[in-house]
């Protein structure tokens, strides 16, 4: 018998105890703790959610060098505006919506006329707070993930 089977089914929940002779269950926080247990059972990663796209879109934003930005207000207006769609996505998922195509606008220049938009009224909204291409496109592409997200929550309320 593989010593590290029981080690795994302890891991995951199956009742050991000093009588059992497996020992106490190593309890894992994170992977690769837990004296060298594989974490088994983990749920297994599906598709991004809104809340993904969001936190990674954020992710970007926060890593962009003050080069690639309008100025530290546009910076923190786009990612209090993501916030604002994950709150509003729950309850009013169309205004979620409007929230998250006001980002997309500041930031949608590359991915629309292969250059940022730097002149107000350009492209919908006025210049884009991200202001290179290549900052904008993984963005825009978190984004667009988000708002297809967004589509589906909608759908199904309305189904």
């Amino acid at each position: 018998m593989n010593p590290n089977a029981t080690r795994r089914a302890a891991a995951v929940g199956a009742s050991a105890s000093a009588d059992s002779g497996t020992g106490p269950a190593p309890t894992p926080d994170r992977a690769g703790a837990g004296g060298g247990v594989e974490p088994t059972g983990a749920a297994v990663a599906g598709p991004p959610t809104l809340a993904d796209h969001i936190d990674e879109a954020r992710v970007l934003i926060d890593r962009l060098q003050p080069s690639e930005v309008l100025g530290p207000a546009q910076r923190n207006m786009l990612k209090v505006q993501l916030g604002i769609v994950l709150d509003k996505s729950a309850t009013h998922p169309v205004l979620a919506i409007a929230y998250l195509d006001s980002v997309i606008a500041r930031i949608d220049g590359c991915a629309l006329r292969e250059s940022p938009d730097t002149v107000a009224g350009q492209g919908g909204l006025g210049a884009d707070f991200v202001t290179s291409c290549a900052a904008q496109q993984p963005i825009y592409r978190c984004l667009q993930g988000a708002r297809s997200q967004l589509l589906k929550l909608h759908d199904e309320r309305c189904a």
